[in-house]
């Protein structure tokens, strides 16, 4: 997000497949290593993202990079024993480091 911000708000478009779980986290750290991954703070999680999904976020912590993991994937219309998501679009809101909320 190019500098550090406390999220308030995430707003994922998701294809129409229903269910994908993923787990929203945030962190500082854009390196891809496990490492890495293990300072990232989990803030919100959904095990029923389809469609325009909202997340809501309460915890106070700030970061600079948010990852969308997807934990499951829903089944493949039409396709047996094949799972599939989509991600369209994505929007952030939050404030500054520092900044009320």
């Amino acid at each position: 997000m190019g500098r550090p911000v406390r999220l308030s708000q995430l707003t994922v478009q998701f294809g129409t497949s229903c269910c994908t779980h993923v787990m929203i986290e945030i962190g500082n750290s854009n390196a891809a290593s496990a490492a890495t991954l293990s300072t990232f703070t989990p803030v919100q999680s959904s095990s029923a993202a389809q469609g325009s999904t909202t997340f809501n976020v309460t915890k106070q912590v700030t970061g600079r990079y948010v990852l969308i993991w997807i934990t499951d994937l829903p089944p493949l219309a039409g396709s047996s024993g094949r799972y599939e998501t989509m991600i369209y679009d994505v929007t952030a809101h939050g404030f500054a480091s520092g900044q009320p909320g």
